[in-house]
């Protein structure tokens, strides 16, 4: 075989005829042999490359059971000089391929297909891309696609942590998921609502919208920017509404007819400043001895030379804040005058107790404001208003004309 040693003995020059015969015969023989049999890898010694284009067509290596490569220094078979090529780096042992383009890709990573590159997935079990399970890039959308399969709409599942959703910039929202003792579904709404609407959900986790939500409890806290402040606009149809905190209507508030508002307790109505003009002939004489005249059914003048005290009730409810008391009244020279808010048991088991009182002993027309000090009517107590004038010269009558109460109800 070519490169290998001929063992032929060649008839010798001279040689009798039988001998020569017998020489050029094992010769050619042996020359036939050599010719016919099998190639080995033993005969082989290639110190080339071996090309298998004949003309213009190129063949196959065929029924190979494996091909063994050795370490190459892949910095030195640069996709560039050696394209088209496949081989094992000598740096990392991975798998690599010199592409057409002038790129040197690497194939393997740890014993596993390099996806890294190959920008596809691999399933738990099979080959990757196989039955259509593959992550694919819809260029027309722009979006990527979790296949499960070859049909349509074979999308898979996805599994991960936290999703954040991109606004373009560098800002973005991210979705998350908390502690759970169970798995949970959510099912959002087929569509959006026609217009704005409130988004529910059942206790099988399915989202619908609706314009007139059924909930057991609205609860609200903290401050309006966080959702302190429930806002009605409309007209409200809830059963009942519970609030442990203020509730504000700015249009008012309008009952069904024959309803009623009921306070529980010691429950009250709270209002602001209000006024209770007490007349000057709602007041009584202390005693006998003090009677003065009562003139024109609306007022009390004190006699002549005489002096006059008198008294009204102060009924207001219990938790009432007095703000303070306007007295008006007339009177002429040298004429003292004593305005005066008091209080006694109502049981009758004390005297009367003076909270505040004013004098004035000036003529004409007055008014005075007694009471600066504001005080709470409080309970098992009655309260009273007192007007004492003293007449000491002839003619110098006083009037009491009214007194005004002002209060508020905290």
């Amino acid at each position: 075989m070519a490169g290998q040693p001929l063992s032929i003995t060649l008839p010798s020059l001279g040689a009798a005829g039988p001998t020569y015969a017998t020489q050029i015969n094992t010769a050619i023989t042996t020359l036939q042999t050599e010719l016919e049999r099998k190639v080995v890898p033993a005969d082989m010694n290639l110190n080339a490359d071996l090309s298998f284009l004949a003309g213009a067509l190129n063949y196959s290596v065929t029924d190979l059971k494996l091909v063994g490569l050795s370490l190459q220094d892949e910095a030195v078979l640069t996709a560039a000089a050696n394209p088209m090529s496949l081989f094992v780096g000598s740096s990392d042992g991975e798998l690599y391929f010199n592409d057409n383009a002038g790129r040197q890709i690497q194939l393997t990573t740890d014993g596993s297909v390099n996806v890294s590159t190959a920008g596809g997935i691999t399933s738990s079990s099979g080959t990757y891309g196989e039955n259509g399970v593959q992550i694919r890039w819809d260029s027309g959308d722009g979006e990527y696609e979790l296949r499960s399969g070859d049909g349509t709409n074979d999308y898979a599942d996805a599994r991960l942590d936290d999703v954040l959703l991109s606004d373009g910039s560098s800002h973005f929202v991210r979705l998350t998921a908390q502690s759970m003792s169970a798995n949970q579904t959510f099912t959002l709404p087929d569509a959006a609502p026609a217009s704005t609407s409130v988004v529910t959900m059942d206790s099988s986790g399915n989202l619908a919208t609706t314009r007139a939500p059924s909930v057991d409890t609205v609860t609200t806290s903290g401050n309006a920017a966080v959702g302190g402040t429930l806002t009605v606009t409309g007209a409200s149809t809830q059963a009942a509404v519970t609030a442990s905190g203020l509730i504000t209507a700015n249009a008012g508030v309008t009952l069904a007819s024959n309803q009623n508002i009921t306070l529980s307790g010691t429950g009250y109505i709270k209002h602001g400043a209000r006024e209770l003009v007490v007349p000057g002939w709602a007041f009584a004489h202390v005693t006998e001895a003090e009677k003065a005249d009562r003139t024109d059914g609306l007022r009390y003048r004190t006699a002549l030379g005489t002096e006059t005290r008198v008294r009204a009730p102060l009924v207001l409810p219990v938790g009432t804040r007095v703000t303070s008391v306007v007295w008006k009244a007339s009177h002429g020279a040298a004429v003292s005058h004593a305005y005066r808010t008091g209080s006694y048991p109502a049981d009758g088991s004390g005297s009367p107790a003076s909270i505040e009182s004013d004098s004035s002993s000036s003529s004409g027309a007055v008014t005075v404001t007694n009471n600066s000090t504001a005080f709470t009517i409080t309970t098992n107590v009655a309260y009273y208003l007192e007007w004492t004038a003293e007449v000491s010269g002839a003619f110098a009558q006083s009037v009491l004309y009214s007194a005004t109460v002002n209060y508020i109800t905290p």
